[in-house]
């Protein structure tokens, strides 16, 4: 049985479940889905099924799998609590899988539809099943690499009523990301296929060296290294309806036809956006370039919402943007050379006098940028450097100087103390090469 654990358990008691009161007043089917619900759920609508079609076409195509045929029954509860006490899930879980059924209160759960995508292939071991699960649902996280080896990954003990450790859903996501992104697909199907949930350390790595004709216990060093945060594979999040750059706020929040709480934009050429119109239940949001072979992902940017200010210079592409937890609404709007590659080409920032925080965040480039700050009277600024990145700390912060103007001298920037940037000054930010794709550079000001 699959199952995906409650990151944050409700008080709201684990009662004794009763699984002939499975949801079956409202019936929806579809080529490979029969969807069940109760009567007076309204955070469900008969779309939905069309929305599990299309989630199950591209899942399925970039594994490059085929589906050996029946039909997959999805019984959505009205609510968590209607879950708990009316699943038979293990208790403590918050939804699962079995064989091809899935039982959960979220109305497209993208963790366990990819459970029964997969079930034909086999069963491997937990870091893997789970982190393949949540590699593909990554909803705009990114996953931290575990300082534990594989092999304390692969052998942690179960929870209670055998549910798999925490570490096998993280730690899994993080490797299993990091193989999709920097192996072919099929590589990692094939081991997927092969490793057996029962195998030992010295099976795992055999099969492991076998298929990818490296040694395990080098490519999870290597990961470590170089991928210690890893963007999740955001396949499904990247064909999310697009959003209106300089239009209304972005409606970041889960619907009735299972679409999720994230958006896409594209980008003609590197471009400075600003956000606005930020009411996100998290107070912040995730942006993600969608190519896979890019490593570009900036996350917690606006982290306390309307009250932050500042420009994300990108370069050109696919974007999804999501929030960081939660849901609510969000703006973005271009702002020409906001964050400029030329000097004389910075268009001034205006710092908003109600606002405290002011974030910059720029994709890698070899190319110092450049920024104007300018406060709406005309007073001097007074700026302290404040943390680059709390829930991403690989993410270097870039070298910050202060320039008297496009044609004078620069002073690297005291970190220790405010200092006063009076109009016409300049912040020359270099060193833009972080592990994540984008530098992110924050500062207080006054």
């Amino acid at each position: 049985m699959f199952v995906r654990l409650a990151l944050v358990w409700l008080a709201i008691g684990v009662g004794c479940n009763d699984p002939m009161n499975l949801p079956s007043d409202q019936v929806w089917t579809s080529a490979h889905f029969r969807y069940a619900t109760r009567a007076d759920d309204t955070g469900v609508c008969p779309d939905v099924v069309d929305k599990l079609e299309a989630h199950f076409a591209l899942v399925n195509a970039y594994l490059g799998i085929e589906w050996p045929g029946g039909t997959i029954d999805y019984y959505k509860y009205r609510n968590a609590t209607d879950f708990v006490y009316n699943s038979d899930c293990p208790q403590r879980s918050t939804a699962c899988a079995n064989g091809w059924a899935i039982q959960s209160p979220l109305a497209l759960d993208r963790h366990e539809l990819v459970h029964v995508y997969t079930r034909h292939l086999g069963r491997p071991p937990a870091m893997f099943e789970e982190g393949l699960a949540e590699a593909l649902a990554p909803a705009g996280r990114t996953f931290g690499a575990p300082t534990q080896s594989w092999q304390e990954v692969l052998g942690a003990p179960p929870l209670a009523g055998g549910l798999p450790a925490d570490i096998a859903y993280w730690g899994g996501a993080w490797f299993v990301a990091h193989l999709l992104r920097h192996h072919p697909v099929p590589t990692f199907i094939a081991f997927y296929s092969t490793a057996r949930a029962a195998a030992d350390e010295a099976e795992v790595a055999a099969t492991f060296q076998q298929i990818y004709g490296v040694a395990l216990d080098d490519e999870w060093r290597h990961a470590q290294t170089e991928d210690a945060n890893e963007a999740g594979v955001p396949i499904w999040e990247c064909t999310a309806d697009p959003m209106a750059l300089g239009g209304a706020a972005a409606d970041l929040s889960e619907r009735c036809d299972g679409s999720g709480a994230f958006a896409t934009f594209d980008l003609a050429q590197e471009t400075s956006l600003v956000w606005y119109d930020a009411d996100l239940s998290s107070g912040g949001f995730n942006l993600a370039r969608c190519a896979l072979d890019s490593d570009l992902h900036i996350e917690g940017v606006g982290w306390n919402g309307a009250l932050e200010t500042g420009a994300l210079s990108v370069p050109a592409g696919h974007y999804t943007v999501a929030p960081f937890m939660g849901f609510g609404t969000l703006g973005l709007g271009v702002a020409a050379n906001a964050v400029a590659a030329t000097c004389a080409d910075a268009v001034p920032v205006v710092l908003p006098p109600a606002a405290r925080y002011l974030t910059l965040a720029i994709g890698n480039s070899p190319d110092a940028r450049y920024v104007k700050l300018r406060h709406p009277d005309g007073a001097t600024v007074e700026l302290a450097r404040s943390w680059d990145s709390p829930l991403v700390p690989k993410v270097m912060a870039a070298s910050v100087e202060v320039c008297t103007d496009c044609s004078g001298t620069c002073a690297a920037f005291d970190n220790s103390v405010e200092t006063p940037l009076s109009d016409g000054q300049v912040l020359r930010l270099g060193g833009l090469n972080a592990p994540s794709g984008a530098t992110a550079v924050r500062f207080g000001y006054r």
